[in-house]
């Protein structure tokens, strides 16, 4: 998992094709990888091949290689998907963490999730935004609930 993340940073896209220098000997990556690697709650598993990670590892470990990058916006599609109470908690608690120093847009279907974890949100419902604003004012919104509940039949009724 280390290498996965190793491979992501900048130092080590700046080294490009350079096959006469090991990889591990780019202290630069080998220490943001750690340093990544501690962020989302994985240490201790550094050297656990990706395939014998339990799939809401895996989640957090795409978030790490996301991070190795250094990026300013991050996109998430989905992130809970498939993820129990749990995982669902930890990616929680990680991207709450991740937002004090980083724009993060998050797609997302479980109002729960988005509610509890967002600033700002804008609900989408047939392609056009039905709501926008702070969590309590999507919470109570009668056309998000209407929409989520199923009985929205266009969008576009109210705004």
């Amino acid at each position: 998992m280390l290498a996965n993340i190793r491979v992501a940073t900048p130092a080590m896209r700046r080294r490009a094709f350079d096959c006469w220098t090991p990889a591990g000997d780019v202290s630069e990556a080998e220490d943001k990888a750690a340093a990544i690697i501690r962020l989302i709650g994985l240490h201790g598993r550094e050297h656990v091949a990706a395939r014998f990670m339990s799939y809401g590892q895996r989640r957090l470990l795409e978030i790490g290689v996301a991070l190795a990058g250094e990026p300013e916006l991050l996109l998430m599609d989905e992130p809970t998907s498939g993820l129990g109470s749990r995982p669902m908690e930890t990616l929680r608690e990680l991207v709450q963490r991740l937002t004090e120093g980083l724009t993060i847009v998050v797609i997302e279907h479980d109002m729960d999730f988005v509610l509890r974890l967002s600033h700002h949100i804008a609900v989408l419902h047939r392609g056009q935004v039905i709501a926008q604003g702070p969590p309590e004012a999507i919470r109570d919104d009668p056309e998000v609930r209407e929409a989520y509940l199923g009985t929205l039949r266009y969008a576009g009724s109210r705004r």
